[in-house]
């Protein structure tokens, strides 16, 4: 794959609009305001006042926010990379990029990893 296109892949982005996904579970969120919750429900400002770890990550979950970046595809378009996140909090998310191949017409998620990270 092409390093310029992963590059501009990465710093491209998609505003969704609810149509996207109808009967999904799903909520789309304005980015910028989400931000301002999830720095409230932060776990760490909450186990430092006495709320259990579980519930404080509990709750930095259910307003974490998840997002994803351009697909970059190599020059024959049979793989396809995304990178992705998942912020709840300063010391609370993960990502990485997720490799896809077509196999027979079908995009399929692959078992190999690149650049996965936890907090």
């Amino acid at each position: 794959m092409e390093v310029q296109s992963l590059v501009s892949a990465s710093h491209s982005f998609h505003t969704l609009t609810r149509d996207v996904f109808p009967e999904r579970n799903i909520r789309l969120v304005n980015a910028n305001k989400q931000v301002t919750t999830i720095q409230n429900n932060d776990p760490n400002n909450w186990i430092g006042r006495g709320k259990s770890v579980e519930s404080a990550v509990n709750d930095a979950f259910a307003t974490g926010l998840f997002s994803m970046s351009e697909i970059a595809f190599d020059r024959e378009h049979r793989r396809a990379l995304v990178s992705h996140r998942f912020v709840c909090g300063s010391l609370c998310g993960s990502g990485g990029a997720w490799l896809f191949e077509k196999v027979d017409g079908v995009w399929k998620k692959t078992d190999r990893t690149c650049g996965g990270w936890i907090s």
